[in-house]
């Protein structure tokens, strides 16, 4: 996107974070409401962490794919608002089903399509930020963004946590359809220049395509799409650093919060209620520091060094946990994450 780009209007930053606030919503049952599930089924460890394992699988598997449709298509609802339209109501759904099920097969089974669409909102959220705020207004927005992440998160392991677990699940398969479908309406995506006049529903070439790309069976063109986003991560240093990056960040993140709550209600032996009052401490710290920060760092910091000292950070996070031992180390642990 052009450095010129219009500034998007204080509106836009609401629909982003009342999306936000859904995802991390979601994620939050991923990581507590979920283990808790696998728990009643008396499953090992190895199982359950195949389960867990799900989530990220979907995501490398559909996130490039989403990304290449929703480059290239155009809808009455936009390009990416069209995934979070139609996603959040299958996660929704599943939300409702997976705390009345009884057998294992039937748990990975709705696990799969939860973790799939739950995959597809990210895919859709993540590119909004380009196509919808210019350079300037990026870095303030994912403040607000983690602002709003944070008071969700807040939300969940205050509130939804201590309630009974199908309780919780359909208020967060709720929350989907509000948060995340609802404020999709109103993200008011700009058509690409190329629109054929007229067209509500359209495929759309990019830059790079070709002229014939859009004649090529649509599994072929997603395949190849794919294709060309690996090729691209290892034929750009820069793309390569940045997955590099990110694979050390989300292994922090699963290091620590994928299995915090075993931790906390296992090991430690605290009730799901305890273990929420200690590890808020987590979404609480970011909600503090995270407006002030991000506009510290957009006008101050150069951005390579404070994602190093972030690692850093994070790094002495895991450090921590891999010593933790009592309640107090799982806060200090939370406040440090």
């Amino acid at each position: 996107m052009s450095s010129n780009m219009e500034k998007a209007p204080i509106y836009k930053y609401v629909v982003m974070c009342v999306i936000m606030a859904g995802l991390i919503l979601t994620e939050g049952a991923s990581g507590n409401l979920l283990p808790l599930t696998m728990l009643q089924f008396g499953l090992d460890n190895d199982t359950m962490g195949d389960i867990k394992a799900i989530n990220p699988l979907f995501g490398f598997i559909s996130q490039p794919i989403v990304g290449y449709l929703s480059d290239r298509i155009w809808t009455p609802f936009g390009r990416r608002g069209f995934f979070l339209i139609l996603g959040a109501p299958i996660v929704g759904l599943s939300l409702f089903v997976v705390p009345e099920l009884n057998a294992v097969a039937s748990l990975v089974v709705w696990v799969i399509i939860w973790q799939c669409f739950q995959d597809v909102l990210w895919g859709s959220d993540h590119p909004l930020m380009a196509d919808l705020f210019a350079p300037s207004q990026r870095p303030l927005l994912g403040a607000y963004m983690a602002c709003a992440g944070s008071l969700s998160g807040i939300f969940f392991l205050d509130i939804l946590l201590e309630m009974e677990l199908t309780t919780a699940y359909r208020t967060v398969g709720i929350a989907q359809l509000v948060l995340v479908a609802g404020a999709a309406f109103f993200l008011n995506e700009k058509p690409p220049r190329n629109l054929p006049a007229g067209k509500k529903w359209a495929i759309v070439n990019i830059e790079g395509d070709g002229d014939r790309e859009p004649r090529k069976p649509v599994f072929q063109r997603i395949a190849n799409g794919v294709t060309w986003y690996a090729k691209e991560i290892f034929s750009n240093s820069i793309y390569t650093r940045f997955a590099i990056l990110n694979f050390l960040k989300f292994l922090a993140v699963s290091l620590i919060g994928g299995w915090v709550i075993y931790f906390g209600t296992i090991t430690l032996g605290l009730s799901k209620d305890e273990f929420g009052d200690r590890w808020k401490l987590e979404p609480i710290i970011t909600l503090f520091f995270a407006v002030p920060a991000g506009w510290f760092i957009g006008k101050y910091c150069p951005k390579q060094w404070t994602m190093v000292v972030g690692f850093a950070v994070m790094m002495i996070a895991c450090a921590m946990g891999y010593y933790a031992e009592t309640p107090q180390d799982l806060m200090n642990v939370a406040i440090v994450f």
